[in-house]
């Protein structure tokens, strides 16, 4: 399989909303490692933003596609301490 040319980038996504979102979506289409960082019990506001069907977001699918997700309350000390991180682990937030 031929190589994506963004291999070996890995970007955290923090956004919300559609615009953002996508774009991330859209590296992580072109091979990038996506984190998905999102509240604590409550997760990314799209996923409660409709339409719906039987219950579940039309949206979320298509922008969380390539991604992988944590959650993360960076309102807190603690989940600030935790984000703080090298930043040399991650190319682009």
């Amino acid at each position: 399989m031929a190589r994506l040319p963004l291999e070996g980038v890995k970007v955290l996504d923090v956004s919300t909303m559609i615009a953002a979102p996508f774009g991330a979506v859209l590296l992580g289409d072109f091979g990038a490692d996506v984190i998905k960082v999102e509240l604590p019990g409550k997760g990314d506001t799209l996923r409660h933003v409709g339409p719906f069907k039987d219950g579940e977001p039309l949206r979320w699918p298509g922008l969380a596609r390539n991604k992988r997700s944590l959650t993360l309350d960076l309102r807190k000390e603690e989940g600030m301490n935790i984000f703080n991180f090298p930043p040399k682990e991650v190319s682009y937030f």
